[in-house]
């Protein structure tokens, strides 16, 4: 069994990539919902330190685990600046469960404006109806059987993202989305079986024939309808169709870096003493203990920084939240960080474990080891300061920037991660050279986070308070690449990865590089 559970160091590609569009461009853009007041300002809250010492305490932590005093201390504020952001983020996205309603009649419109668009079109873009001539029949059948999926049950209720997928596949196996094509391909299915089909025995047929093209993959249809790729593009229309797109997933990156420094800075302090598991469990519980309670929104987002999987919640719909990303090898901190591990590379060794697993084995895996850092007091102090100010700024961001209504646009490239980069855009340079003064000569220009949230803006104001903070929380990024870059952790990744085809890498090889028994015999403490 494994206590401790990897997250993918690089970016995890989302299930549903991109949020889905609010009402215009501007909001698709952004992926944020709504433009509406400004939230509230709060004032800071205190970190407690004390308190999360005395976690750590109880936790089964002891002084000599972290080498001194300070060590621990500086241990018990990381813990503390993670209780903080969390317990602020706990509260953020409880805005959504509350405007839950306000999501409902956005999706309800949307819905309905997606049917229209695909029955009748637009001038530039004719719907299905308008471009092909259909009996009566026929069209009754466009609209009964083949029309987009409904975002809403006949009851009202939103539908459950699995059910949605469900149908969807089954339309899109059937070609309903170019009905003239699902009424040649019925056709040819009658003719093959030599007998006249209803929709539902067509739609049957077409599953039968997917499923025989390669029958190794599949056990029967239904496992077919829930795994293939017909499944996952179905799951990401929910997303884009059915849910509201918060910008929960950006500020998720910045806590789920958070979650992996601390975890894994108090595993690699306890594993010498107490062993894997124990030290695995007291971490846990030193984490779960200082965050408290949490909402349906964030649970699901602490599960995913814990697994590294995302399981979308039943509960609160339609609130979709996105996934969480992996963290970058420049982003990873802690006093000793993780890299996870990978698919055994040898040439037989699907083979190998076929047999082993029918003997009740586990899959294999290498184990890329854990980088450490020097264990010292200074380094302590180093990553304890570097997780503090980032999660006050992270915390500052919350407290400014509403996750459901604002007076101003906050682009998705602006926050740290995966998605960070400056904006590159062409505009027409005045030339005074020019007796029109104007010259459709391209020039680079920089968008920054404060130049799109004032073009986006329905505020009198010019000051953006979100963009300042996030341009202060990025550079705090650039900070923390900066100082684990000497440190040689992202020269260790590339180590470890670079090593040929063996079963094992040779972790010895990598500077400041240990395996899981070397953390447990106390070697990345000498």
């Amino acid at each position: 069994m494994t206590f401790f559970k990897p997250l993918a160091l690089t970016v995890a590609v989302a299930l549903f990539s991109g949020c889905a569009a609010l009402n215009d461009a501007v909001e698709k853009t952004a992926g944020l919902t709504g433009m509406t007041d400004p939230a509230p300002e709060t004032t800071n809250e205190a970190v407690d330190v004390a308190g999360a010492l005395a976690n750590l305490r109880s936790a089964g932590f002891t002084e000599s685990d972290f080498g001194s005093p300070a060590a621990m201390r500086s241990a018990a504020t990381m813990l503390a600046a993670l209780g903080s952001e969390w317990v602020q983020f706990n509260r953020w996205t409880a805005e959504i469960l509350e405007s839950n309603e306000l999501y409902r009649e956005r999706i309800r419109k949307r819905d309905k404006q997606r049917l229209k668009r695909w029955l009748i079109g637009t001038k530039g873009s004719p719907g299905v109806l308008v471009r092909n001539e259909f009996s009566d029949a026929e069209e009754r059948l466009v609209r009964e059987k083949m029309a987009p999926v409904s975002c809403f049950t006949e009851s009202g209720e939103v539908r459950d993202y699995a059910d949605y997928a469900d149908a969807e596949v089954i339309r899109d196996l059937a070609f309903a989305n170019s009905p003239h094509l699902a009424f040649e391909s019925w056709k040819r299915a009658e003719l093959e079986s030599g007998n006249r089909m209803t929709w539902e025995e067509y739609v049957d047929a077409r599953i039968k024939k997917e499923v025989s093209r390669e029958p190794w993959r599949w056990e029967n249809a239904e496992q077919f309808l829930k795994t293939s790729h017909y499944y996952q593009a179905a799951l990401r229309s929910w997303g884009e169709n059915c849910s509201i797109g918060t910008p929960v997933e950006y500020v998720h990156y910045v806590l789920n870096t958070h979650f992996l420094d601390v975890r894994n800075s108090l595993y690699a302090a306890a594993i010498d003493r107490v062993g894997a598991n124990a030290a695995y469990r007291m971490a846990q519980q030193a984490m779960e203990t200082q965050v408290g309670a949490l909402n349906s929104i964030t649970r699901a987002l602490w599960e995913a920084s814990d697994t590294g999987q995302w399981e979308t919640p039943k509960q609160p719909l339609p609130a979709f939240v996105g996934r969480s990303p992996g963290v970058l090898v420049k982003h990873l901190g802690g006093m000793c960080s993780y890299f996870g591990a990978s698919d055994s590379r040898e040439t037989n060794s699907d083979t190998i474990d076929a047999l082993a697993m029918a003997l009740g084995a586990e899959q294999r895996s290498i184990d890329r080891g854990f980088h450490c850092l020097s264990w010292g007091d200074g380094n302590w102090e180093k990553i304890a300061s570097m997780v503090s100010e980032e999660s006050r700024l992270i915390s500052n961001f919350m407290r400014q920037y509403s996750p459901v209504k604002n007076g101003y646009l906050v682009p998705s490239w602006a926050y740290p991660g995966p998605e960070h980069r400056d904006e590159i855009r062409w505009v027409r340079a005045r030339d005074y050279r020019r007796d029109s003064g104007l010259s459709n000569m391209p020039v680079h220009e920089r968008e920054t986070c404060t130049t799109y949230a004032a073009k986006h803006s329905n505020l009198m104001s010019w000051t953006y308070p979100a963009c300042d903070t996030l341009e202060a929380l990025n550079a705090a990024f650039d900070e923390r690449e900066s100082l684990m870059g000497p440190a040689g952790r992202g020269a260790a990744f590339t180590c470890v990865n670079s090593q040929g085809i063996s079963s094992e890498p040779d972790l010895t090889a990598c500077p400041t590089l240990y395996s899981r028994d070397s953390l447990a015999s106390g070697h990345h403490k000498n």
